[in-house]
């Protein structure tokens, strides 16, 4: 097996920085001399813009070799780190070692949009999709807009081809202008974060050799490859496009397109099994089903914060960030110390651990506050997990921390309280917002009259 590398890991992840270190308890490194850099641990790595960034950054000092900085409480302690999916000390794993792979499968590389369902105010068209998004419309631009329940999808094959070589999905298709049942994986290079990242997928889709032609007025009667039902599609909110698909040798190179053969033999790429179990697993938000739910994450903090201003403290976002994993920290030792097998689901799933014991199995639902803990904020997410599964849920709030307010905020102490099984109705459950769907039928353009007219 390849050995883990910074410069590896630059590349993987495509996150372009001139040098790159990697050390997998996140505290000893190499000192950077070019820049950007990037300092990597097994879970994610901050990255450094300038050198005056570096220089500046009071964590990292020099250690008593002059050929070694020291990072007192790791890089995760930065303000600059970001964990990264899937995690750097996994992707050099052997395939065997992870969840099987689907029968069939492909990745397609598009431009960025939000929400690809047409042009729309801040969502106009694909960004960072090559020489023809960047002059016209991308065709790719309604790859997730449902017409009669299904979605049609285009991208680009090739850079001079604009077929699709069915035999490189599995060998046996070499004489076929279709094929079904394939897992199509569309990746999209982040504008603002840089790195081509999952963004979507269509399960159980049909795929054409050569592009469809369209009359659908819908889509602007563009081409398409793909197609799948509105039910087998699903599109990730921004802040969820967390997968990171590698650059050049050995992974998603110039051509648009990655096929898992070549020559009539599987490819042995590392990076596809972890990309595959987090989609196989996926159970959070999706656009095509409720295209609001981009702007949840926007929501949650607003309502955090306004718990913040009540309880009398000031909001702001790094202190939540690092009460959340403070919290996360506490419930996961507080379970296994029962014994229980503790996985953190929280990116997948709408509950954050799933704990194991025997034949038992509880959800956990972990929050963090500053406050009494009287009141918490809930996504839908997790208010539908809860009334599903209430009674196999537990709510694990640490509340009353104390915080260390400073560049990198520090938690401690704090109360915990276990609200066992989580049923809502035990509680009371304020709605701050809603989304109203208009019927599709028997609405009418005019006022009848014929209701009954009540004082204003």
């Amino acid at each position: 097996m390849r050995r883990l590398t910074g410069e590896f890991l630059n590349d993987f992840y495509g996150l372009g920085a001139k040098q790159a270190r990697y050390r997998e308890n996140g505290v000893w490194y190499h000192p950077l001399h070019e820049f950007p850099g990037v300092l990597f641990d097994q879970n994610g790595c901050a990255f450094l813009q300038t050198e005056a960034e570096y220089i500046g950054c009071n964590e990292i000092v020099k250690g008593p070799d002059p050929n070694h900085i020291h990072v007192r409480q790791g890089i995760s302690s930065l303000q600059k780190y970001r964990v990264l999916s899937p995690p750097p000390v996994s992707v050099l794993r052997q395939k065997d070692q992870i969840a099987a792979k689907p029968a069939a499968f492909l990745l397609a590389r598009i431009g960025w949009m939000k929400y690809y369902r047409g042009p729309q105010a801040g969502d106009e068209k694909p960004i960072a999709g090559g020489k023809y998004t960047a002059e016209s419309l991308g065709h790719e631009a309604f790859n997730f807009k449902p017409i009669g329940g299904t979605l049609y999808g285009y991208f680009q094959p090739q850079m001079a081809a604009s077929t699709i070589r069915l035999e490189r999905i599995i060998p046996s298709l070499s004489n076929r202008s279709s094929a079904d049942g394939i897992l199509v994986v569309f990746v999209a290079t982040s504008p603002s974060e840089g790195g081509q990242r999952v963004i979507g997928w269509y399960r159980n889709a049909s795929v054409f050799q050569e592009p469809q032609p369209s009359k659908l007025l819908e889509r602007q009667q563009f081409n398409y490859f793909v197609q799948t039902s509105i039910s087998d599609g699903v599109l990730l909110p921004s802040r969820e496009r967390n997968n990171f698909v590698p650059k050049g040798a050995g992974g998603m190179g110039q051509a648009n397109i990655w096929y898992p053969y070549e020559d009539g033999k599987e490819k042995n790429a590392s990076w596809i099994a972890p990309m595959l179990e987090f989609i196989n697993g996926y159970q959070g938000e999706n656009l095509v089903q409720d295209p609001s739910a981009e702007a949840d994450a926007t929501i949650s903090d607003v309502l955090e914060s306004v718990l913040d201003t009540a309880a009398g403290f000031e909001s702001n976002p790094a202190i939540r960030i690092a009460i959340e994993s403070y919290a996360m920290t506490r419930a996961k030792k507080y379970f296994r110390n029962l014994n229980f097998h503790v996985e953190d689901h929280s990116r997948t799933k709408p509950y954050d651990l799933c704990c194991t014991k025997g034949p038992s199995t509880l959800f956990v639902e972990v929050k963090g506050t500053r406050s009494l803990g009287e009141e918490i904020q809930l996504t839908p997410n997790e208010v539908d997990h809860a009334r599903l599964h209430g009674d196999k849920s537990v709510l694990f709030i640490v509340h009353s921390v104390k915080v260390i307010e400073a560049k990198i905020p520090t938690v401690h102490g704090g109360e915990v309280r276990l609200l066992e099984p989580f049923i809502l109705e035990k509680g009371i459950l304020r709605p701050r917002g809603y989304v109203f769907g208009l019927p599709k039928t028997g609405t009418t353009n005019n006022v009848q009259g014929k209701s009954t007219v009540a004082s204003c």
